[in-house]
């Protein structure tokens, strides 16, 4: 590789920033003395270092090093992760349309894809794959995991497979042709109610217009009159599908955003055009912690016009336009290029690195309801299980000897499973052996409760997931959701919502002169009163020692990432005298000290704040938010996350190791 070829890949990363997403770059780039120092320098090391090191790597190097610091979301895709990303967001992919799982070192069909070529050559969830084009990948762990590469292939390209269905079979073999997968991006939808539609999407791809459409002209034929879009686990996606959708919805002419970038075509208002085909009826929007960009786009636009009401948790605070470039080999550089404004004026994003400091008010959409996950089911324990396969494991070990019995007590239609739901929720009940399993393999997998509470807390949620599965495999995905979030108080909420007048919201353009204390000024003083105990901040900011503040809510999975951070840090540097302290904001005090215990908190808390309080001290309604006092009280910094907080106080204990 020359120095010519080295400057048009490093330019192809630096140069094509503030071009539109999507757009194809000429091939063409000017030449730029300071870039082309990158190159020189790249043909040094590679010439000269004691070492020889690949000029892909030298490269793969660079653009880190460019990229690094930027923003979250700023990254670069080698060409075969590229191409898995271009056909996921295309809504298809090529292959036979099974996920695999190893079971007893043997790859088992945890799942076949409607309408892909498995499904159409018969392949059934539970099926063991003893071969692959008579190459056996059963009894060896290693094969069994190399199965899925050996089942990728173009369309048209056949391959042949020998299963076993049940125990004590005759194996029996399988000849699929390989062709297009569709990926519909609508994880369920079914009619909750008589009236009552419920639509969850996880991802915006080009396809989910088309998918969601499909389902509402189905849903609205069956009688729905009000709608519920799950958008609690939706991590963004294409903004562009976004706006289609936000026209099903929102009145022609209605803002959907304005986005504002450094190039022209990367500035400018977005409007809803044409016909919707569901402008009239209720709606509700089910956000979370884990609802990102594209999500938060459409549900911060139906939120300022009033269209549905938000209900859930604070959502992830992605306000940043990313746009995809594409370089020469087939690899793609992701970078943030705009950021968008709500309808009313509000950019969502969360502060980060250089932004931390800054006086953010808020970030994210705050719902007009707030519900946060019930602790005393969702537990740590259950989520640590949840992360896992083991369910799936579980499920599929005891289906077979379950399925006879169950499918003659319950099954009596697959297209109307609504009929046979309700009577399989109330009567069909879990194997004490099999919930005994679970907890034991978890066990032997390092997964256990806190202690015997939390185990006996976490029972009736593991007894309905296991259960959920079984609904799965009689009727389907639908099936499965839809008794899972019989045991959800969010749902249930949304419901009661919808049955309410619709609430008139007053439309605000929130100001940005706000005067709250920023790095360097003096701390602002709030407190909190337990069991008429008062606590003060101040009884511990400004006397002499580092203060660490942890603002943080025990239904937050920020605040259980940031946590252990937090308590190294304080055992780390607790007799250099740093204090760390956590305060649970607008949390009940039981919730607060059983969340403490998971967590395994060490420092000192300040129970029950009342958010209101905070915000008008530090002007943020965001959570978790860490504050750095320094030992007059002054603040040092805030908004540090995760590895920020260890580098910072790296500097101040000059720490070097």
């Amino acid at each position: 590789m020359n120095k010519q070829t080295i400057i048009t890949i490093l330019l192809a990363l630096v140069a094509m920033v503030g071009q539109a997403q999507e757009k194809e770059h000429d091939g063409t780039y000017s030449t730029d003395p300071l870039i082309e120092k990158l190159a020189i320098i790249a043909e040094i090391v590679r010439d000269h270092y004691v070492d020889s090191i690949p000029t892909d790597t030298i490269v793969a190097r660079a653009v880190q090093g460019i990229l690094n610091g930027l923003d979250p979301y700023s990254h670069y895709d080698d060409a075969p992760k590229s191409k898995v990303k271009q056909e996921f967001m295309a809504g298809s992919t090529e292959g036979v349309g099974i996920s695999i799982i190893v079971m007893d070192s043997t790859p088992v069909v945890a799942g076949v894809i409607p309408d892909s070529p498995a499904e159409k050559a018969g392949l059934h969830m539970g099926d063991q794959i003893l071969a692959i084009d008579g190459k056996n990948v059963s009894g060896d762990v290693q094969k069994a995991y190399d199965a899925a590469g050996l089942l990728v292939g173009t369309t048209g390209s056949k391959v042949k497979l020998t299963v076993q269905r049940g125990t004590g079979t005759k194996p029996i073999s399988i000849a699929i042709e390989r062709g297009r997968i569709p990926l519909n991006s609508i994880i369920t939808a079914y009619m909750l109610t008589d009236t009552i539609g419920y639509i969850r999407f996880d991802n915006f791809t080009h396809t989910t217009h088309n998918d969601v459409v499909a389902t509402l002209k189905d849903m609205k034929a069956k009688g729905m009159r009000a709608l519920i879009l799950d958008l609690s686990m939706n991590f963004g996606g294409l903004s562009e599908s976004v706006r289609q959708l936000a026209g099903e919805f929102l009145n022609e002419g209605d803002t959907i955003e304005t986005v504002r970038g450094r190039g022209a075509c990367l500035t400018g208002t977005q409007c809803v055009q044409g016909q919707g085909i569901f402008r009239q009826g209720r709606m509700a929007v089910i956000v979370s912690g884990f609802t990102h960009s594209a999500a938060e786009l459409l549900a911060a636009a139906l939120q300022d016009h009033n269209r549905a009401t938000i209900i859930g948790w604070q959502t992830g605070g992605k306000g940043t336009v990313t746009s995809v470039f594409g370089l020469p080999d087939g690899s793609t550089l992701t970078l943030a290029t705009a950021r968008y404004y709500t309808p009313s004026g509000r950019c969502i994003q969360k502060p980060y690195g250089a932004y931390a400091n800054t006086n953010s008010h808020d970030w994210g959409i705050i719902p007009d309801e707030q519900v946060y996950p019930n602790l005393n089911v969702h537990t740590q324990y259950y989520y640590d299980i949840n992360g896992t396969d083991l369910f799936l494991l579980n499920h599929l070990h005891y289906w077979p000897g379950l399925a006879r019995d169950t499918r003659k007590r319950f099954f009596h239609s697959s297209t109307h499973w609504r009929k046979d739901i309700d009577n399989f929720i109330t009567h069909y009940e879990v194997p004490d052996s099999q919930l005994n399993a679970l907890i034991d393999e978890a066990h032997r997998q390092g997964i256990t409760p806190a202690d015997d509470a939390e185990l006996k807390r976490s029972i009736p949620m593991l007894r309905l997931v296991l259960k959920s599965l079984v609904a799965f495999s009689l009727w389907g995905e639908p099936a499965r959701f839809y008794v899972e979030n019989t045991a959800d108080e969010m749902q249930q909420r949304v419901v009661e919502v919808l049955a309410q007048p619709l609430m008139q919201k007053k439309k605000e353009v929130p100001s940005n002169n706000f005067n709250y204390p920023d790095v360097g000024q003096k701390f602002r003083d709030f407190s909190v009163v337990n069991d008429g105990k008062t606590t003060r901040l101040s009884d511990y900011v400004g006397r002499g020692q580092y203060v660490l503040v942890d603002f943080w809510a025990s239904w937050c999975a920020p605040c259980r990432h940031d946590i252990p951070v937090l308590i190294t840090a304080y055992e780390k540097y607790k007799d250099n005298g740093l204090i760390v302290l956590g305060v649970a904001v607008n949390e009940k005090p039981q919730y607060s000290l059983l969340f403490a215990k998971q967590m395994k908190i060490p420092y000192p808390l300040m129970l029950n704040a009342q958010h209101k309080s905070i915000e008008d001290a530090y002007g943020f309604t965001g959570i978790p938010h860490t504050i750095l006092f320094a030992p007059d009280g002054t603040i040092l910094a805030r908004g540090l996350r995760g590895k920020d907080i260890d580098k910072k106080l790296k500097e101040i204990f000059n720490d070097n190791k």
